[in-house]
């Protein structure tokens, strides 16, 4: 146990290695507790919530179980409760969560909810599907889940809806799963179509021009649940009771019982790979839209029909109706955007669902899923969304809109009124904001000027008194420190010189930024944080001249207990209080004078 907790201790930098089992969970525990011999329970729960890992999450049941016992947890307690779940507590400190700043990127997404929320919305509920048409135009529901769990659910993202179109993308990923890209394209295209998503047409090769038309999505629905021998074009076929031996009579090729059987296990499987996907939350079903669906979809008939007269047309052994009975089954999928989140973050994370560490799509599957999502899954508005918001989304009438940021995160929005082109309008604005503010579009460059919240390094304008965000890993830092860049600031690799220049350079940005918790992880991984720059000037002397009282109740109380402050004086016999008052930040000179604190006369 002592080597596999070794191992798995080391695989993170950030902290430092530790040979003793026992003092690291009490190290750990300590840093928790805030120096205290006790935590309450419901503090620590705070704690994950604040780095964006909700209560909920399958991965804190655990620790969630161990101290739901009583309002209050011993210091040793913890620490024994630290070892089994360790790569939970990990992620307290961690500064290579996929969104490091959380509760920074929290509230702007709140504040671009709130916005698109009260403002105005032109859309209409899709009304071609008389129980869609139902829905209540003013609900609005957005969650976010990042590659590491993180979550962020906000408006109705409770309400259930039914998935539509959404369900194209999976049901691709399962065919893609079972048969392989050169099968499944055998009989799909994977190009962007330039008509109506509905449109009765084929492309040059008489296929459906991409997974995303109903055309595609109808044929992909042919081929989930069989065996790769039965769609394999380059298998034989044979004559025979099951066969059919011409397009016009491939929809009688199944015996009645083979084929209910075979309708059951088709339907259960995709029903699987969703409640995968969703982190066990069952994946429900909304029996008055799929009748409404399939008593109104004459459409879908016709465009069924239609490929079944062409080559090379549906699978060998493809049942029209049956076919037809699934695709409607699969659009009536009822989700909520939590559970839809669910979905995008496992593509985001290439296949492996974030909150299970569940295996879902192979990777290859999901780079060809997200392609087709880029090129084909907003209509007719594909192309100019791919332009202008640059993120991979697949839309649905029912108003959802799943997206996809590779290797960062999963966004699902709800809101039935749609646009012209059917996707809906308070979705499209929340997508469109967030790539004009974060740096989320697919090909924004290295050095584009827009918010990176995926890094944590923080630099610091000193001419303009504030701290900044760095634009990309690659940014220069010269202006602040010549031979310091962003991505050398946030390496992984322990500083083993306590007073190196990078090291007090990243301690003193950490207490300018306001940024505890990457303080502490400093301080965790065994680093001094009594450091001067060349002015003499302390970590407490930054914290208190920008009114960081987090910070400079941290450093006071729990690092520097047997340091005199009147003692940390910089080149100008400056104190942290003289600092404080300079800048007139009163809430610190109070905090000061009451532990006694006070500049001497």
């Amino acid at each position: 146990l002592l080597e596999l907790f070794q191992s798995a201790l080391m695989s993170t930098s950030k902290l430092k290695r530790i040979d003793s089992f026992g003092d690291f969970g009490q190290k750990l525990a300590l840093e928790i507790c805030g120096g205290k011999s006790e935590i309450e329970s419901q503090l620590i729960v705070r704690k994950f919530e604040e780095r964006g890992f909700l209560s909920d999450d399958p991965r804190l049941r655990p620790i969630i179980n161990a101290i739901a016992k009583s309002a209050t947890m011993s210091r040793g307690e913890l620490a024994q409760l630290i070892p089994n779940n360790l790569e939970m507590f990990k992620k307290l400190f961690s500064s290579k969560l996929a969104i490091p700043q959380f509760q920074d990127f929290k509230q702007t997404i709140k504040r671009i909810f709130q916005d698109i929320k009260e403002g105005a919305c032109e859309g209409n509920v899709a009304s071609y599907i008389p129980q869609i048409a139902k829905a209540d135009p003013n609900a609005f529901g957005v969650s976010i889940c990042t590659v590491d769990g993180q979550q962020l659910h906000l408006g109705d993202y409770t309400d259930e809806f039914t998935v539509q179109s959404c369900a194209k993308v999976i049901n691709y990923g399962i065919s893609l799963q079972a048969h392989g890209a050169s099968i499944v394209h055998h009989y799909v295209g994977k190009e962007p179509s330039g008509v109506e998503f509905n449109a009765i047409t084929l492309d040059r090769n008489k296929l459906p021009h991409n997974p995303c038309t109903n055309a595609g999505a109808i044929m992909i629905c042919s081929l989930i649940g069989r065996d790769t021998s039965e769609v394999d074009p380059n298998e034989s076929k044979h004559e025979d009771s099951y066969h059919c031996v011409s397009p016009s009579k491939r929809a009688s090729g199944m015996l009645s019982a083979q084929l209910s059987s075979f309708v059951v296990d088709r339907f259960e499987l995709v029903q699987q790979v969703w409640n995968k996907l969703f982190a066990g939350h069952k994946i429900g079903f909304n029996t008055a839209v799929y009748l409404s669906e399939k008593g109104t979809g004459h459409r879908n008939y016709a465009i069924g029909h239609f490929m079944m007269e062409q080559e090379p047309g549906f699978p060998w052994r493809s049942d029209l109706p049956g076919v037809m009975d699934f695709y409607f089954q699969c659009c009536s999928m009822e989700v909520t955007t939590q559970k839809l989140s669910y979905a995008a973050a496992t593509l985001a994370n290439g296949g492996v669902n974030p909150l299970t560490g569940e295996y879902v799509f192979d990777p290859q599957t999901v780079r060809d899923c997200l392609c087709v999502m880029f090129m084909c899954g907003m209509y007719d508005y594909s192309g100019e969304f791919a332009f202008k918001v640059g993120i991979p989304s697949k839309s649905g009438v029912s108003g959802a809109i799943m997206s996809v940021v590779p290797n960062v995160m999963g966004m699902a929005t709800f809101s039935p009124p749609l646009d012209t082109t059917g996707n809906s309008v308070r979705g499209v604005q929340f997508l469109t904001t967030i790539s004009n503010s974060f740096s989320f579009h697919h090909f924004d460059c290295v050095r584009s000027e827009k918010l990176d919240p995926t890094q944590s390094c923080v630099h610091y304008d000193y001419r303009n008194r504030k701290p900044c965000v760095a634009p990309s890993n690659s940014a220069n830092m010269s202006h602040v420190a010549s031979d310091v860049s962003s991505g050398e600031l946030d390496k992984d690799d322990i500083i083993t010189d306590n007073k190196s220049q990078l090291n007090t350079f990243r301690i003193l940005s950490y207490c300018a930024a306001g940024d505890l918790a990457a303080l502490k992880r400093v301080h965790l991984a065994g680093h001094d944080l009594q450091v001067i720059d060349y002015d003499a000037r302390s970590p407490l002397h930054i914290a208190a001249s920008f009114g960081h009282l987090h910070i400079v109740r941290y450093l006071h109380e729990e690092v520097l207990l047997d340091v005199d402050i009147h003692s940390l004086r910089d080149r100008w016999n400056g104190t942290p209080v003289d600092d404080a008052k300079r800048e007139g930040h009163t809430h610190i000179v109070q905090y000061f004078k009451s532990q006694n604190v006070n500049t001497p006369k």
